[in-house]
């Protein structure tokens, strides 16, 4: 099935091949998300269940980092790719079929698993086929992502509309997206593992200690405050045990050249789930728009999320990523300020399309530069910056929700803003070599 050698492709073959599994990454995911809605009238969960069981996809997905990318340090990006798009469909299928609350967070655990195998190889094949090209492409391939959201999204409302059960819809898809995988996998880069080149860093024991405590105290306050006793008590242990496992994978897959890139992922990240979970609310609250405008706010701020991947490559060819990733980090914070000092229905809009704008390009840029390193493989590289950066995406709009109750949702953007302020701040410690792109060592692959 995986033709390792026989046929070299061109650039632009791999190219396309690369993008396909965005699109299958993205349409299967949002396929998922789009009937969320449906499953959990047909499972009768209230709000309170459906974030418990919503929160096992997020669990599975960061404990699975460090076993990806032992797997992509023993197998070609492409054949972990295979994998975790056939695992992906299955699940998928699965969580049509679920009747129960457990099992439906069961599965959800493994569709986690299924989505970060997904994640760090297409992003993997994503480094590799950009390597061999002068030009950025790497925003493009994200903006593919988001373009197949849409289309996922879209799907599951003609599927809604017809009253058609998530199982059937699940099973299609499953299909379609299996034989675009299969067909299309001897088009990917047939890169081969790199074996890590360095010994194992770790933190200082103190400041790691320091970090992890820190870290595990908010999360069990939280779950205390947002779950009560003694269901917090439970949600605290579990929680611990996730986190002890998370940072000792960090720690053992950090590198000091990569831990500004992965702060940059954490604040980017946290923006991003911040305006998906609360952007449409903001404008209900603080704006006092009716729903349906609220609504369109958030497709306001998608479509410039995914405009902005689809023209961040020519500026990062113009401009440089250095530059690209500053206007990024000033067009959050400018945004989210604006929605803050000015919540009017059409100055708040224009800060949330600044927003969009923002957050466009700086994971996928960052993923390039990681790509990059010298210290680790691309893949190794990745993982660490994704565990780090989707600690971002999971804890922090939590917290928003923390201060909008405390004080109100104009705080919470406010202090969401500052993450905008600090990517620009990491940016300007960005070395300007970090923006060459090293084509010798892949060319040397693709020729053999």
């Amino acid at each position: 099935m995986i033709d390792e050698a026989t046929h070299i492709r061109t650039p632009k073959q791999y190219r396309i091949g690369a993008a396909i599994f965005f699109f299958i990454s993205g349409f299967g995911y949002s396929t998922w998300a789009s009937r969320i809605p449906t499953i959990k009238q047909q499972l009768h969960l209230n709000e309170a269940q459906l974030g418990t069981v919503l929160f096992a996809l997020p669990i599975g997905l960061m404990l699975t980092m460090p076993v990806t990318n032992r797997l992509l340090m023993y197998y070609s990006s492409r054949a972990v790719m295979l994998f975790g798009c056939l695992f992906l469909s299955v699940d998928l299928v699965l969580i049509g079929f679920t009747t129960t609350l457990w099992q439906l967070a069961a599965v959800l655990f493994f569709f986690g698993m299924a989505r970060n195998l997904m994640t760090l190889s297409i992003n993997t094949q994503g480094v590799a086929v950009q390597a061999l090209y002068k030009k950025s492409i790497m925003a493009t391939f994200h903006g593919i992502w988001s373009m197949a959201g849409f289309a996922g999204a879209a799907v599951g409302l003609v599927m809604v509309y017809f009253n058609i059960a998530p199982k059937w819809q699940f099973i299609w898809v499953a299909i379609v997206l299996d034989v675009l995988t299969i067909y299309f996998i001897n088009n990917t880069f047939p890169q081969k593992p790199v074996a890590r080149v360095r010994t194992v860093f770790s933190l200082p024991d103190k400041y790691g200690r320091k970090l992890f405590m820190v870290c595990l105290t908010g999360l069990i306050i939280y779950l205390m405050l947002h779950f009560h006793v003694p269901v917090a008590y439970i949600y605290g242990f579990l929680v611990a045990i996730v986190l002890a496992v998370i940072f000792y994978f960090v720690f053992a897959l950090f590198d000091p050249h990569l831990f500004k890139f992965s702060l940059i992922c954490f604040c980017c990240m946290a923006c991003e789930n911040t305006m998906y979970d609360w952007s449409a609310l903001y404008f209900e609250k603080e704006v006092h728009a009716e729903k349906a405008t609220a609504t369109a706010a958030f497709v306001i701020y998608m479509i410039a999320m995914t405009t902005g991947r689809f023209f961040g490559d020519k500026l990062v060819t113009r401009a440089g990523i250095k530059t690209v990733l500053k206007y990024c980090g000033l067009f959050i914070f400018s945004g989210l300020l604006m929605a803050v000092a000015l919540p009017y229905k059409i100055t708040a809009a224009a800060g949330f399309i600044l927003v969009g704008f923002g957050v466009s390009c700086i994971v996928p840029m960052v993923f390039s530069l990681a790509g990059k390193s010298k210290n680790m493989s691309s893949s190794s590289a990745l993982a660490s910056i994704s565990t780090i950066g989707y600690l971002g995406f999971v804890l922090v709009p939590p917290f928003v929700g923390f201060v909008a109750q405390t004080a109100s949702l104009r705080w919470s953007f406010g202090i969401i803003a500052l993450f905008g302020a600090m990517i620009v701040y990491l940016v300007s410690k960005i070395d300007e070599k970090d923006d060459n792109v090293e084509l010798d060592k892949l060319n040397e692959q693709l020729d053999e």
